[in-house]
């Protein structure tokens, strides 16, 4: 399970427990801290630290032709950790990705959706993995669980970020399971067994009438 924008001390109750315990429920594990790289980085609050520090976004190497892909330390390290959480599905040939979602979409705002490890790394990698020649097995159904409530941009958001170099494999994919969006605003829903049941009853066999968001090319 994919996620962004849980914390503790979140007012509405949405920390990385309930989040885990939410996990559990729909018979899956969230990527970190469900590792030993991802007990690491929770222990390092996420490397929330780094932020404002200049250093983490400073090219590490000064060798010709590297600074155009080198970002600084802070960077590199999500960018390979990603590629490990999700390369992992990837080999696996996971049936399903489940992201957990409880940020913002103004690109603007401290607390965006756009600033976050999932919309940077995380669906970079699965769109490179879903391009893989060698993972042609890997075409899961992703899910959304919007806790703000604002499914029909997000998926809109999310879709564009996969397709965003219009890959056949990716828009093929994209077309076969367009993405399941559930929203979740505060007062109408919970991350409770109720919601767990739908979740998973998308995710299974026979899935019933779930809201997908189509991909139009």
């Amino acid at each position: 399970m994919l996620w962004a924008g849980f914390y503790d001390g979140d007012p509405r109750g949405l920390t990385q427990r309930a989040l885990q315990d939410f996990a559990n429920m729909v018979d899956t594990s969230i990527v970190h801290p469900g590792s030993i790289l991802g007990k690491v980085v929770q222990k390092s609050n996420d490397l929330l630290g780094c932020r404002g520090d200049n250093g983490a976004s400073r090219p590490c190497c000064c060798v010709p032709g590297t600074r155009v892909i080198d970002k600084g330390p802070v960077v590199g390290f999500w960018t390979g950790a990603s590629r490990f959480f999700v390369h992992g599905m990837a080999l696996k040939s996971q049936a399903s990705v489940v992201a957990v979602l409880n940020k913002g979409l103004d690109p603007e705002k401290e607390w965006s959706l756009h600033k976050s490890v999932f919309w940077n790394y995380e669906l970079p990698t699965l769109e490179f993995e879903i391009a893989d020649p060698e993972h042609l097995d890997f075409r899961p159904q992703l899910l959304l669980v919007d806790m703000r409530g604002t499914c029909e941009d997000t998926a809109r958001l999310v879709t564009g970020k996969l397709a965003r170099y219009r890959h056949q494999k990716v828009k093929a994919w994209l077309i076969a399971k367009p993405i399941i969006c559930f929203d979740c605003p505060e007062g109408q829903c919970d991350l409770d067994r109720a919601l767990a049941t739908r979740v998973r009853s998308c995710l299974g066999e026979h899935a019933p009438s779930c809201p997908r968001f189509e991909y139009c090319t």
